[in-house]
């Protein structure tokens, strides 16, 4: 998970600044993506963040906008109809997460840039770019330089 990369201060910030080509880049995060990452560090790395620590360290090296996801609107809607519909599967058979179906969604609404290594998420916001007659631009900074 890239959240988990730039809170334990891997190089992945300074890719995405050059990459943004700006100093300062702003981040628009998830609540469903602060709340993973926290139970990813508490389960997979014995670390103790809570929702708020995760920010202020996200805060610390870039502007960051949270993002509450209200379940009843029309994206979210959307975002739960492309992951029921277990489309976009990688190879193992792992259909595409609640969570990145709703960052795909907001990211085609307002020409986010995703920030991923997920090959599902990439294939599923090619494909949901097209039927949308939008491109989702994505990065990869464990890829690119």
């Amino acid at each position: 998970m890239v959240v988990h990369e730039i809170i334990n201060k891997t190089d992945v910030m300074d890719k995405l600044k050059k990459y943004a080509g700006k100093r300062n880049p702003t981040i628009f995060i998830l609540d469903r993506t602060v709340d993973e990452t926290h139970n990813m560090e508490m389960h997979e790395y014995s670390q103790m963040y809570s929702r708020e620590e995760i920010l202020s360290i996200l805060k610390g090296q870039c502007q960051v906008e949270f993002i509450e996801v209200n379940w009843k609107s029309k994206r979210a809607q959307q975002a739960l109809k492309i992951y029921e519909s277990k489309q976009y599967v990688n190879k193992d058979g792992i259909p595409l997460s609640k969570t990145d179906a709703i960052l795909l969604v907001w990211a085609l609404d307002n020409s986010w840039v995703l920030i991923t290594r997920d090959m599902t998420l990439v294939k599923a916001s090619r494909e949901e770019g097209r039927k949308a007659n939008k491109t989702i631009r994505v990065f990869n900074p464990f890829v690119s330089a």
